[in-house]
């Protein structure tokens, strides 16, 4: 395999953002677990596929802003056009399009999969400069991979509390992530909550936010059902980084790209508690 392939197969990897793809297939199945679904079940791929969908696109729309706040990426960085960056997000809405139609209809997750579409696609440019609209879609869309794991199961409902916990933590990330792009942001003249009301408005709400993931995470065990062992696990592997990033936005001095990654471990660790103990 020449260099030349092998870099471009790299750079479309690298769009689909894999780590943020396993966080939302271990959402889904945990959620799966927790409403005594089917977890191994193609249909668990479809929250997959769909955010596969929206950080492709996301690469090609926000390419202006992307040059100054992440320039390493696949487009920004020339590895990838914004052309192709569009069609590789097709590809997978059309993997999840013939998934939803070989298990027949069923109304519910196709309304819920063709939703999470369209919010991902007014996602970026429009909604992400509508103010808090654009941290409250992406916090839904984490709630709903939870969620979609347990459609079908037979309690179904205990997923709704963790997927509150989830979106509480993902509101506070996407503020944070805000601040952190608001210089490159301003440079292209994007409209970003952050950019209208300032950095110091977005730690605040991101703080509140991470506050009211730490009050919501003990509920799951009882009200959830999933136990103590949950707790046991959930305290130090969600809970301590969910204290660090609170008490680090506190300060005057923040790196914002250290509470982004903080509050993403504190997400992987409140999955893998709930996996364990469900």
């Amino acid at each position: 395999m020449s260099a030349v392939v092998a870099t471009r197969l790299l750079a479309v990897a690298r769009i689909y953002r894999p780590l943020n793809l396993l966080a939302i297939g271990g959402a889904s199945l945990v959620g799966a677990r927790l409403g005594h679904a089917a977890w191994v079940d193609a249909g668990l791929l479809i929250p997959v596929l769909v955010g596969a969908y929206g950080y492709a696109r996301n690469d090609a729309v926000d390419l202006d802003a992307d040059r100054w706040n992440r320039p390493a990426r696949p487009v920004p960085s020339g590895a990838l056009s914004a052309r192709s960056a569009r069609r590789l997000a097709i590809a997978p809405l059309a993997v999840a399009a013939g998934i939803l139609a070989a298990r027949g209809p069923e109304p519910l997750p196709i309304a819920l999969a063709v939703g999470s579409a369209l919010l991902l696609t007014a996602y970026s440019p429009w909604l992400k400069e509508r103010g808090p609209l654009g941290p409250l879609a992406i916090s839904l869309l984490t709630a709903l991979a939870v969620v979609w794991g347990a459609l079908g199961g037979t309690e179904p409902l205990r997923a709704l509390l963790p997927a509150l916990v989830a979106a509480a933590a993902q509101f506070a990330r996407e503020c944070v992530k805000q601040v952190e792009d608001l210089p490159g942001d301003r440079a292209a003249r994007r409209r970003t909550w952050a950019v209208r009301a300032g950095g110091a408005s977005l730690r605040r709400a991101a703080r509140l936010s991470i506050l009211a993931a730490l009050l919501l995470l003990p509920l799951p065990t009882t009200a959830g059902g999933v136990g103590a062992l949950y707790l046991v696990l959930a305290a130090p592997l969600a809970g301590v980084p969910l204290a660090m990033s609170f008490w680090w936005l506190g300060r005057d001095s923040v790196r914002y790209g250290t509470v982004s990654a903080t509050l993403k471990a504190a997400l992987f660790g409140g999955l893998a508690a709930l996996g364990i103990a469900a």
